[in-house]
């Protein structure tokens, strides 16, 4: 996105009942860290994803991409 560094992520296929759960299963899985979508909304609308940073260096974020991969079904 332009002058963003975040991005929302679909995050539905992950194990978890809400996106806090979900956000949890990811960081065990990957390593990666991510904010749950329900931070971000007073509804439910938030419950399906995440947010996650990418004002990193590419080398990072290129692991984190390859670490993500592994939750794919």
């Amino acid at each position: 996105p332009k002058g963003a560094y975040y991005v929302l992520a679909d995050i539905s296929n992950v194990k978890g009942n809400n996106s806090k759960e979900k956000a949890m299963e990811i960081l065990d899985r990957t390593g990666v860290a991510c904010v749950p979508g329900q931070a971000f909304y007073s509804n439910d609308k938030g419950e399906k994803i995440a947010r996650f940073c990418f004002a990193k260096r590419d080398s990072i974020l290129f692991e984190a991409a390859e670490r993500l991969k592994s939750l794919a079904l």
